[in-house]
């Protein structure tokens, strides 16, 4: 069973956000909330926060508000029985998910790492593989696929009354998006729990033409194996017709048949920066560092589409360097995060780790580098990047110069005003912050739209009110409530993570790893 305030205290937030973002408070209270919070769903929209998907594109996390989503994941536990029942006919599926234990509400069955070595099995005695990714999945779901799925076209198309547990789900998404039907919320693990019920449902079909399919489906990728390439050219004729009938589409260009045994693409990489060693001396230990990342930028620019900076820094995150070799290994981060962008919310846990160690840390490189980076990503409006260039920067005490600050003050989202906020508040912004764009949404109507993050959460802390000074949460039920019994959503005394060094380190892969080449 998947308990509600699971779904909230682990997942509810996306896991891209910057540490002191806390859903704990929230989760304390959820028996509470759902007894005094109204059954009837209200309309509302999502917080949205960009992150980069790879080089070049981006993704829009959504965070649902609070009492919408509250109401969904009471919904989902309260129905988990029927909907893994649903998941389990699904014969292919590595994505159903489950309850984690560790870092989410829920994973999925099969851990992305181990997905080659699961289909390297399944594989056995295959001349061909069919790779089917399915184009932009979460943005491009269409909300009344989901009873579609669960229950069949032409039913659900005549019976839509909401006791049917699909068209509530459906109903409930639509609610969290301004009454929107295109698309379901990248970011929160309810996603990953509806996003594969039309994933099982595409599956259920397939089989039922195809019943011995080897293979398996992750969340929107394919990969189906078989002896004959004209079976493959059967299965893709029926898996394009199976798709547009929920209104999705195939990503022509990620989607081929290739003759096995296949290119392994990523695992190649993976596999020659996971052999590399770090125990020995010091000057040893140097020449390995600067091969190491020498190897990683190369493979980065050989294989744009994956993250390979990310997986190198995932892996050696906790090795101890020694105190001499400290400042070469310091600058290869810093160009890391420069040609990888991604890889700053790990480098900032590695330089806050040091930090912590008593290592000497070149502030004025880092500082210039985040005011470099800040006035770039302020350009094309790059949420997480600039977002955790300023958490670096709390962590390091690292200033915010005043035309780093200017171009802050222009970017409208809650999650980088309100580290902009808190900086401000401890004097590591102190000119050049010009408030009056977010003044502008600390009003009642906003606590509904897509800054209700910003709205709440800054006049709780009292970093921002509004202009006329009117206490409009006191005006709004569930806010008031949220606020009385003090539920925060940013942890002013949340700190970065400190590793653990070690001699020798071959840590576990991190995440964000392509899967194209299996």
């Amino acid at each position: 069973m998947i308990d509600p305030a699971d779904l909230i205290r682990f997942g509810y937030f996306p896991k891209e956000l910057p540490p002191p973002f806390t859903t704990d408070h929230i989760a304390n209270h959820v028996p509470l909330l759902l007894s005094i919070i109204p059954q009837k769903l209200i309309t509302s929209r999502c917080c949205r926060h960009s992150i980069p998907k790879v080089k070049n594109l981006r993704r829009d996390l959504k965070i649902p508000n609070p009492q919408n989503q509250l109401r969904l994941c009471e919904y989902l536990s309260n129905n988990w029985p029927d909907i893994e029942a649903f998941f389990q006919q699904s014969a292919i599926s590595l994505s159903i998910p489950i309850k984690d234990t560790k870092k989410r509400a829920v994973r999925t069955k099969t851990d992305i790492k181990d997905i080659y070595i699961e289909l390297l099995h399944r594989s056995i005695g295959c001349s061909y593989r069919l790779h089917v990714d399915i184009s932009n999945y979460y943005s491009n779901m269409y909300t009344h696929s989901i009873p579609w799925a669960y229950y069949g076209k032409k039913f659900a198309k005549v019976n839509r009354h909401e006791s049917l547990l699909a068209n509530k789900i459906d109903k409930m998404i639509q609610s969290q998006q301004d009454g929107q039907t295109l698309g379901i919320p990248i970011g929160p693990d309810t996603s990953l729990i509806i996003s594969e019920i039309v994933g099982a449902a595409i599956d259920i079909r397939l089989a039922e033409e195809f019943p011995n399919l080897k293979g398996g489906r992750y969340i929107d990728d394919y990969f189906l194996y078989f002896e004959e390439k004209e079976q493959a050219n059967a299965v893709l004729r029926k898996l394009h017709e199976i798709i547009s009938d929920f209104e999705l589409n195939i990503n022509r260009e990620k989607t081929e048949i290739s003759e096995l045994p296949d290119y392994l693409g990523d695992i190649k990489w993976r596999y020659e920066l996971s052999m590399y060693s770090f125990k020995n001396d010091s000057e040893s230990q140097l020449n390995r560092i600067i091969d190491y990342f020498n190897k990683a930028f190369e493979y980065s620019k050989q294989y744009p589409e994956d993250y390979v900076l990310r997986y190198a820094l995932g892996r050696i995150k906790q090795l101890k360097v020694y105190k001499e070799n400290w400042p070469i290994y310091e600058s290869f981060l810093l160009h890391a995060i420069t040609a990888e962008p991604s890889v700053i919310s790990i480098a900032t846990n590695i330089f806050y780790t040091y930090k912590k160690n008593d290592y000497n840390l070149a502030i004025d490189k880092i500082s210039h580098l985040i005011d470099a980076f800040i006035k770039f990503h302020c350009k094309y409006h790059h949420h997480n990047e600039i977002a955790w260039a300023l958490w670096l920067s709390k962590m390091l005490e690292i200033k915010i110069n005043d035309v780093s600050a200017k171009c802050i003050s222009q970017i409208m989202d809650s999650i980088i005003v309100l580290i902009a906020l808190d900086l401000n508040n401890n004097g590591l912004i102190t000119n050049g912050l010009d408030k009056s764009n977010w003044i502008d949404v600390m009003s009642d109507g906003q606590l509904y739209d897509d800054n209700w993050l910003l709205c709440y959460e800054a006049n709780v802390k009292g970093w921002l009110h509004s202009r006329k000074g009117k206490d409009y949460i006191a005006k709004d039920k569930f806010f008031s409530y949220l606020r009385g019994y003090n539920i925060q959503f940013y942890d002013v005394n949340k700190k970065s993570t400190i590793y653990e060094l070690k001699e020798e380190q071959d840590g576990e892969p991190d995440e964000y790893i392509k899967l194209t080449y299996i």
